[in-house]
């Protein structure tokens, strides 16, 4: 995966501070590197895979205090992706690893996306062998949802 695309998302400036619409939950939130990027991520989902809004959580609680930052669901109610975003200045490193292996255990996603906006990692667990395998884009709304 090269990019996101080019995706208008909506900004504005209050009182010399900067926010960002975040459309799956609705509301205005402070525009850090890390919330482009993750606004980023659900304009491709949205735009680029077809994935009703419905079916995406920002944000999503998992337990202990964890966060995902993205879960797509699918028809099911499952959850089918989990993607991590990290600010475009920081690089993707093992801890990152350390994270998102901690949504895997919790959630079961059939898909992974760990992106700083910049780099992409993708993968999909295979049934078969019981193993991620890196793969080079996501499956569309139609083959992600079941």
């Amino acid at each position: 995966m090269k990019s996101f695309g080019k995706f208008s998302l909506r900004v504005k400036e209050e009182d010399g501070k900067k926010y960002i619409w975040d459309p799956v939950r609705k509301i205005w939130l402070t525009a850090f590197p890390e919330e482009y990027v993750r606004q980023h991520v659900i304009a491709f989902l949205i735009n680029e895979l077809q994935v009703p809004a419905i079916y995406i959580a920002s944000e999503w609680k998992i337990n202990r205090g964890l966060r995902a930052d993205v879960v797509v669901f699918g028809i099911d109610l499952k959850p089918k992706l989990i993607v991590e975003c990290k600010a475009p200045d920081r690089k993707i490193n093992p801890a990152n690893w350390i994270q998102i292996f901690e949504y895997i255990e919790n959630l079961r996603p059939n898909y992974l996306w760990l992106t700083n906006g910049k780099e992409h990692w993708l993968a999909r667990f295979n049934y078969d062998s019981e193993r991620w395998e890196q793969i080079e884009k996501l499956p569309a709304w139609n083959d992600l949802k079941r």
